[in-house]
């Protein structure tokens, strides 16, 4: 019996002993996570200030600075007190510019530091050959080629003089780089967060030993600290997962009700008024959102174009529509221009076009307050090719001649004086120069200065139907609230539709915003019931909600295909709030016919009905 007992004691002494040392190590990579978060939060604030540092002083007066004679200019001591304000601004120890000299040499220009002995001037040279020097070796050719350089604090030691790093190119009107701007930053955040974590990895180590020596007195006090800490980390695994989810929930209700609030007939103006702001304040926010999200897959170089069968009537009609949302509280007019000989049937990244119209179709509502904005739709077709132009001009505040070199830049909004009651992340345009350029196109800009803009973009696509497009959508009208109820275009009064989400006020808003299409819809809450469901009746199509209580989204989809009594092309398309990078593929590879995110959009809706609805049942 003691024999029994003691193999049970030192089974549970083994076991305890196991889960301490598997919580420290996920303790070590929960560390190491924190401290990369860190990283990119200090690697993005140097970016953010070194490109503000980029345009805060002009090219013509780097220029005044060339020797040691321009120091004695006048503008030099006011320039180093604007600077010095810049740098308490942004936290920064030092802000400095400087330039290819021609000879191998790079020439400082000016900076902020008040010491005489030790401030940049245009006496002050290195040589950009200096391979014991990181900035000169690594930075210098990089930034004279038009890119972004930061610090590698991943591999960051104290070796590198106590700062850190970012140096951005300071562009000529013609696009050419004329120097660099450099902010210097304290490394005391990061310094002190690999001591905390050489501290903390020795605090793991001892832990470790002292729950060996503890053996089998401290056994049950280990298992409980194990299983708390065990749920600690993943509950905060599942934040990290879920946060883009959590966000966009909410979303979905707010904006998806309104919605729905907008279609009812029997509402006085007034609220109709309020609906409105409160879809459009939900709709900037999902903007918002949306761009954080489309900046981590830029920057992760995740940014992928999905090209697939489009109709381009229908694709420019959407965007009509959903603008005119957006005009019509102000006193403008939309003009819409199509082109009646541009081929129907296309092949592109129909998603991917529709954002950057947007971008620039919403930048022009918010920033014309009368007058009228213009849409063009034309292009030119080569071979199986046609090259699609979009123009959008609008009647607003223009933009000054010299913002327009960094009008497609990240985190950068010009005019702020003028502009500062208009919302934006300085994210959108940047956002739209590559998507376009990811797509094979470009994007241009021309402007006059208080009296408008017109952006350009060109774009190939391929021809896959050459059939001329037949537009019929509206032109040079006035919007209304009331006309922003639908996109739908048919009714399926035969097909049954299947929608599945554990929170009723989701199953709600899908349920309102697929009405219009009048199909016969059942709703349920859980994977069992879908399933059930599903080997009951013949349904057509089914939205299915990913994260879900007992049986999630793609195991109930897995279910639903193995069944024996479900059809096996039985369209299932996702329909969930989880939009972070890489989720339409792994819903696609998880045996989801399609996906759909939430906030759910009118005209996504829209896209997947008349994709996977059989076309007998559309009844146009």
């Amino acid at each position: 019996m003691k024999s029994f007992r003691l193999n049970i004691v030192s089974s549970l002494f083994f076991l305890s002993t196991f889960l301490v040392f598997v919580i420290c190590i996920a303790a070590a990579i929960t560390m190491n996570n924190a401290a990369k978060i860190v990283e990119r939060a200090i690697q993005n604030h140097l970016v953010a200030s070194a490109s503000a540092a980029a345009s805060f002083l002009t090219v013509e007066e780097l220029d005044l600075f060339h020797t040691a004679e321009d120091m004695k200019k006048s503008e030099w001591e006011s320039i180093r007190r604007r600077l010095a304000a810049f740098a308490e601004q942004y936290e920064a120890l030092y802000v400095y510019y400087w330039r290819d000299y021609g000879d191998g040499r790079i020439q400082y220009i000016i900076d902020n530091d008040p010491d005489p002995q030790t401030q940049a001037t245009p006496e002050v040279f290195f040589d950009i050959n200096n391979p014991n020097d990181p900035i000169t070796s690594t930075a210098a050719p990089y930034i004279l080629a038009g890119n972004v350089y930061t610090s590698d604090l991943g591999s960051y030691t104290e070796s590198w003089d106590g700062l850190i790093s970012a140096i951005v190119p300071v562009f000529n009107p013609d696009g050419s780089v004329y120097c660099a701007a450099g902010v210097d930053i304290s490394d005391a955040i990061i310094t002190a967060q690999r001591r905390n974590i050489i501290v903390f990895r020795v605090l793991l180590v001892v832990s470790l030993l002292l729950s060996l020596l503890a053996g089998g007195v401290g056994i049950r006090f280990y298992r409980k600290k194990a299983i708390q800490s065990e749920s600690a980390n993943i509950a905060k695994s599942q934040f990290l997962s879920t946060m883009s989810h959590e966000i966009r929930t909410p979303m979905n209700a707010v904006i998806g009700i309104s919605e729905l609030a907008l279609r009812e007939q029997d509402i006085s103006p007034r609220v109709i008024q309020y609906i409105t702001k409160i879809k459009q304040a939900g709709t900037s926010l999902l903007a918002i959102i949306n761009d954080i999200l489309d900046l981590s897959k830029i920057e992760a170089g995740k940014m992928e174009i999905n090209p697939g069968r489009y109709d381009l009537a229908s694709l420019v009609n959407d965007v009509v529509t959903i603008i005119g949302v957006w005009i019509h509280e102000k006193p403008l007019d939309l003009r819409v221009i199509v082109a009646d000989s541009l081929p129907g049937t296309l092949q592109g990244d129909e998603i991917r076009i529709r954002q950057v119209l947007l971008n620039l179709l919403t930048n022009a509502v918010k920033y014309t307050q009368e007058g009228y904005i213009e849409f063009t739709v034309s292009g030119e077709v080569k071979d199986d090719t046609v090259i699609l132009k979009f123009g959008i001009t609008d009647t607003g505040i223009g933009i000054k001649k010299e913002d327009l070199d960094k009008l497609f830049r990240f985190f950068v909004r010009l005019d702020l004086d003028q502009n500062r009651d208009i919302e934006g992340t300085g994210l959108g345009l940047a956002i739209t120069y590559t998507l376009c350029r990811l797509m094979g196109g470009s994007v241009s800009v021309s402007s006059v200065y208080g009296s408008g803009s017109t952006f350009t973009i060109t774009l190939p696509q391929k021809i896959l139907d050459a059939a001329p497009m037949k537009y019929a959508g509206p032109g040079n009208e006035d919007y209304s609230p009331a006309q922003t109820g639908t996109t739908v275009k048919f009714t399926a009064p035969d097909a049954r539709v299947l929608i599945v989400d554990d929170i009723s006020i989701n199953l709600m808003v899908a349920e309102g915003l697929l009405s219009p299409y009048k199909m016969k819809i059942d709703c349920c809450t859980g994977g069992q019931e879908a399933i059930r469901l599903a080997e009951e009746r013949p349904y057509d199509l089914v939205f299915m909600d990913h994260i879900m209580p007992g049986m999630d989204g793609i195991e109930t989809t897995a279910k639903i295909r193995s069944s024996e009594k479900i059809r096996k092309d039985l369209p299932v398309i996702a329909l969930t709030a989880n939009a972070v990078a890489g989720m339409k593929e792994m819903f696609l590879s998880q045996g989801f016919s399609d996906y759909l995110s939430k906030p759910i959009d009118v005209s996504d809706v829209d896209r997947v009905i008349r994709k996977w609805l059989p076309r007998e049942k559309q009844i146009r």
